[in-house]
């Protein structure tokens, strides 16, 4: 070998190790300057839009025109759940935080009312009741939000599998969880977290995590579970690294594989935003509810 071949080999390695320890630190500019083409991707070529058997049941300007102020009574959400699966939704999802007791059932509207009969509360109704009796053997998912105070863990619905090294290290953290009310916990199929970003500082929003994690447990999203309840699966199943613990690969559920980073965390590539994707909730809950479908 030549000194000129000699020095084109080093000067090939050191290239090689150089950019190696500079992606495995992965420093700030780089990282800032990836996320800054993946926008720009976003906007050059943003994900065509496909016409899925999906819809936001929107609770528009109409629909609070109709029925009112939000939050809604809870026995309009009943209403809302039975009249979608008289309309054979395969799953019903609510981005929605049931935490505190519905303040406007009867029940608590007159608790408070100076000489009421004690007797008589028990016979007014409770919409916390009413939505979950209405949510019961129902493909009906709930939500809950992150909280750094108390120690409610929500209930898993689900089972986990991984293969490889355990996973459970690989997502983002969690110290609690927003109490859902005991009864809508125990009537949900699913129940999934509808936090966007954890633990992160930017406020836009590339990655979703797919599961949270309080170092014991995994806690899939939102989304997750009501792909699961609409495929009438019962475990997850995640692929972690052979080579070492924390780290996600991919996870199957039902007839799907997704990929998603170490982390656990799913790139969003997007499509422009379609009316098609929308019903009003006045719509759903109309007599007939010809423009629901």
């Amino acid at each position: 070998m030549t000194r000129a071949q000699l020095a084109g080999v080093i000067l090939g390695l050191s290239l090689v190790a150089a950019f190696t320890i500079v992606r495995a630190r992965d420093p700030q500019p780089l990282r800032l300057a990836r996320e800054a083409t993946f926008d720009q991707y976003q906007r050059l070529a943003p994900r065509s839009f496909e016409a899925m058997p999906v819809r936001v049941v929107d609770i528009d300007e109409a629909s609070l025109r109709q029925f009112g102020q939000w939050p809604w009574p809870r026995d309009r959400m009943a209403a809302l759940v039975d009249r979608l699966t008289e309309l054979g939704a395969a799953v019903i999802a609510f981005d929605i935080l049931f935490a505190e007791p519905d303040r406007l059932s009867p029940r608590s509207v007159v608790r408070d009312v100076p000489g009421i009969d004690p007797a008589l509360l028990d016979r007014l109704p409770d919409n916390d009741e009413i939505f979950a009796r209405s949510i019961a053997d129902k493909p009906v998912v709930l939500g809950y939000g992150i909280s750094n105070e108390g120690n409610y863990h929500p209930q898993m619905k689900a089972g986990i599998a991984f293969t490889g090294e355990s996973p459970v290290d690989a997502p983002p953290h969690i110290r609690a969880a927003t109490p859902l009310r005991p009864q809508l916990e125990a009537n949900a199929a699913g129940i999934g977290h509808i936090s966007l970003n954890p633990g992160r500082s930017t406020a836009v929003v590339r990655t979703a995590p797919l599961f949270l994690s309080d170092g014991e447990q995994l806690y899939p999203d939102l989304a997750l579970e009501a792909m699961r309840v609409a495929q009438g699966a019962s475990t997850y199943l995640i692929a972690g690294a052979p080579e070492g613990q924390g780290i996600m690969t991919s996870f199957k559920i039902g007839d799907f594989v997704i990929p998603v980073t170490s982390a656990g965390e799913l790139w969003l590539y997007v499509s422009p935003d379609r009316a098609e994707r929308y019903v009003s909730a006045k719509d759903v809950l109309a007599p007939d509810g010809a423009s629901a479908k």
